[in-house]
């Protein structure tokens, strides 16, 4: 099964499924993570994938992780949060919070990068379209 459950109809091109390729050149890699990059079995939610199709990016005060800074923040939480398997997504301009899907749980956990292991939970979200929802409120707000 590739990275989608099936392809989003225009869908820009550089986003592959498992197979199509590796995961990019160090110049130009994908928007979102492959799936050699990913957790067997996860996929993105279809509301991730519309606002990076969309390049509905920056919802000030978070930015939604692409390309090569995706994937530094997902290597640097792998490293400092070892005994967790998040998979972040955005990350908030005005502080240390990041948004992951934390893969133990199912849920969308607000990360405070940084911070000592066992002190970076900032928050908790039941799934994406929650956090969604949050962050347009602090869109509207900030």
């Amino acid at each position: 099964m590739g990275l989608f459950a099936k392809k989003v109809q225009g869908f820009a091109p550089a986003i592959q499924t498992q197979g199509e390729g590796d995961a990019g050149n160090d110049a130009n890699p994908p928007p979102l993570l492959v799936a050699d990059e990913l957790p067997e079995g996860f996929v993105y939610p279809r509301g991730l994938l519309r606002l990076v199709e969309l390049d509905l990016c920056d919802l000030e005060p978070w930015l939604i992780l692409t390309g090569h800074q995706l994937r530094s923040r997902n290597h640097g939480l792998a490293e400092r949060y070892p005994d967790r398997n998040l998979i972040p997504f955005a990350r908030r301009q005005d502080n240390d919070a990041v948004a992951c899907w934390d893969v133990g749980t199912g849920t969308v956990a607000i990360v405070h990068d940084f911070a000592s292991p066992g002190w970076e939970n900032q928050g908790e979200f039941e799934h994406f379209d929650a956090w969604l929802h949050s962050a347009i409120e602090d869109l509207i707000e900030f």
